[in-house]
């Protein structure tokens, strides 16, 4: 099939569902997964609600990752306070806008730049493939078993030529 990719997936629902990666998707994704890197590589703390989370993202070179804390935003807060930047990659459901929301206000009030930006160009690029961050680590794995990027972000998964098909 030329112009798409598919895959199957059903790890968030109970229902198997079907996603497709559209190629022109891909320089979304790619950029936006760059930008990330980069971004916590210079220093940017990355906030994820929960070990899986932190896990995909892990997995694909993004450095520098914090988890939500259990002891309450303000608690985070502090904690972030000397960072200059931070991206808030919490899950794309409700509850995970609402920590993101939560977050970013107690952060912006320490006078820590949030970069709002970036969260919103990762949410369009991945909410079509998941609405959770932990969800991603299967559209990472299919991406990079298909071949189609991930050669810059490094090998996710061992895989042979004759175990693609």
């Amino acid at each position: 099939m030329r112009g798409i990719s598919e895959a199957k997936w059903g790890r968030q629902d109970t229902n198997e569902k079907r996603f497709r990666v559209k190629l022109e998707d891909l320089d979304l994704i790619t950029g936006v997964l760059r930008e990330l890197r980069m971004a916590s590589l210079r220093g940017a703390a990355v906030v994820v609600e929960g070990e899986d989370d932190a896990d995909a993202l892990n997995r694909i070179g993004i450095a520098n990752l914090f988890l939500v804390s259990t002891e309450g935003i303000r608690r985070m807060c502090e904690e972030l306070e000397g960072k200059e930047e931070v991206i808030i990659l919490t899950d794309f459901d409700s509850e995970g806008e609402e920590i993101n929301e939560r977050i970013s206000e107690g952060l912006t009030s320490f006078g820590v730049r949030v970069n709002r930006e970036l969260r919103e160009r990762f949410k369009k690029a991945f909410l079509p493939y998941s609405r959770t961050v932990e969800g991603l680590k299967d559209v990472f794995e299919y991406l990079s078993f298909s071949g189609l990027i991930f050669r810059e972000f490094g090998v996710i998964s061992e895989v042979k030529g004759d175990e693609r098909d």
